[in-house]
């Protein structure tokens, strides 16, 4: 197997640590659906295509609520309890649109099912649709150039990890991912939560921008005589933790290689909403 095929499915197994899990399917009927979050648990939410999510003020504050939307996939996280608030959906295929009740409590102990992926379906229309279309459409009409897609987050942390990985000669660029330069290196032991961080370095090499996110490549070193496992979800953007226990991570931590022998390096991948060096430290 290449290895860039083995990035890739790294990257797939690691992008927002989600785990594994029995996959919950409900149809949208018109009806609202509840949702109840568990504080600091992620959840998934898969829709059928690409979709649009309305936050109401409430969860406007990434101290309460944060949202990471990936191509149909949304990743809900609650960092405080909070009672019902409605989240609208539109999906861009059909313009058509979800309403959600979500709320959040704190769970000492969290059971399996809070972290459960849940996957959105609509009842069809579209066969009904396309027969129409195909009546009005002559077969000679030419049709019309499709829009380039820009890059999703997965690409900009694939072309990232290739950067760090791979010979230059097999890096191909990405339509709509620019390198951003980095203002100055900063030792950053001290934001990954555990008491390791004495034994490793942590110094930020690049940053690149696409799909409205910030990727940035941290260089982690073994300083230490010993192997040292890490643990991405330890990184955090503050020395400093948040209120009611959540800790103040990054909204997303990757890794291609977590175990390090003495005096080597591997790469950390942080995911930031504006550029990495606005945010390190808040």
């Amino acid at each position: 197997m290449k290895m860039k095929t083995v990035y890739t499915l790294l990257l797939t197994i690691l992008i927002f640590s989600t785990t594994a899990s029995a996959v919950q399917t409900i149809k949208w009927d018109r009806s609202v659906i509840p949702i109840q979050l568990i504080v600091g648990v992620e959840r998934m939410v898969t829709f059928e295509g690409p979709a649009q999510v309305g936050l109401p003020p409430a969860l406007l504050s990434t101290n309460i609520f944060r949202q990471l939307f990936v191509t149909d996939t949304a990743y809900w996280k609650a960092l405080q309890p909070f009672n019902n608030q409605r989240i609208k959906v539109r999906l861009e295929n059909t313009g058509q649109y979800l309403l959600f009740d979500v709320s959040a409590k704190t769970v000492r102990q969290p059971t399996a099912s809070a972290s459960e992926p849940l996957n959105i379906i609509v009842a069809s229309t579209s066969s009904t649709t396309a027969q129409g279309m195909a009546q009005i459409q002559s077969p000679t009409t030419p049709l019309a150039p499709q829009p380039q897609e820009k890059a999703t987050l997965f690409e900009v942390l694939r072309y990232a990890v290739q950067n760090d990985y791979s010979p230059a000669r097999v890096i191909t660029a990405v339509p709509g991912v620019t390198q951003i330069d980095m203002q100055g290196l900063q030792e950053l032991r001290r934001h990954y939560r555990h008491p390791d961080h004495r034994f490793l370095s942590l110094i930020p090499m690049q940053s690149w921008r696409g799909a409205g996110w910030y990727v940035t490549s941290i260089k982690v070193t073994n300083t230490g005589t010993t192997d040292i496992t890490v643990d991405p979800s330890r990184m955090q953007q503050s020395t400093v933790n948040t209120s009611n226990g959540v800790k103040n991570n990054f909204i997303a931590t990757a890794m291609v290689v977590r175990q390090i022998s003495p005096r080597a390096n591997t790469h950390l991948y942080v995911v930031t909403d504006k550029p990495f060096f606005s945010v390190i430290g808040q």
